[in-house]
């Protein structure tokens, strides 16, 4: 390759990739040629690469397009945006239907705040307040607020029962150990026994925050471990 040619390549390729550190919520093609001079052509050949080898992502087959897994990585990114973490939740839950609900939690000042959900199709189900703290005790504190029990180190999730539901919660983990985020699956107790719960939504449920974790950067999924 020409050696201006292959200058000119890195520079349009690093330029690109700077565009998406700068803005984690996401860019459509036309908002990327607002911001680069680039042909169309070569945009969506630039895209389509770096899609392929991790650099990009993509919300949907013509969605947005986000920072990847390595771009995050790379760029040393551990405390991704609230959007950033709603586009990859709805992502992953985006052509599940769920029997029962599914929640995006973080922490913040005034509590566990919930960003965003996946009601399940049962006529009754959980229902949380999109933009509202948690009230009273949550699994989804026990997995994000430290210091953490034994019981969650060794195992990686919580699990909360009152008398008419229960919760379990796993936390999302940007760099693959420290917890940013978690997922909360919300179940009536009267269709579902502790052995039961467990048996039939750990397994999926800690796939789906490791998918999710991935998605944010991290290289593995190990909750609260080292390795």
């Amino acid at each position: 390759m020409n050696k201006d040619l292959l200058s000119s390549t890195i520079e349009r390729t690093l330029s690109l990739l700077e565009i998406f550190i700068q803005n984690p919520e996401g860019l459509n093609p036309q908002e990327i040629l607002d911001k680069i001079q680039i042909s169309r052509s070569t945009l969506f050949s630039l895209l389509k690469e770096l899609k392929d080898i991790g650099y990009l992502d993509q919300t949907e087959s013509r969605g947005r397009y986000i920072a990847g897994p390595r771009l995050l990585s790379w760029s040393g990114t551990n405390s991704p945006s609230y959007q950033t973490l709603i586009t990859v939740f709805q992502q992953e839950l985006h052509n599940k239907d769920l029997a029962e609900t599914i929640a995006l939690v973080v922490p913040a000042p005034q509590g566990v705040l919930v960003l965003d959900q996946k009601e399940g199709s049962q006529i009754i189900r959980a229902v949380y307040s999109i933009g509202e703290p948690l009230t009273g005790v949550s699994a989804a504190q026990k997995i994000l607020n430290s210091p953490y029990s034994e019981e969650i180190l060794e195992s990686g999730y919580a699990l909360n029962r009152t008398s008419d539901f229960s919760e379990l919660a796993l936390p999302v983990c940007a760099d693959g150990i420290k917890p940013v985020a978690g997922i909360i699956l919300n179940v009536p107790n009267y269709r579902w026994k502790k052995e039961k719960l467990l048996q039939d939504w750990l397994t999926e449920l800690r796939a789906m925050a490791a998918r999710i974790s991935y998605r944010l950067g991290a290289l593995q999924y190990t909750p609260y471990h080292q390795s």
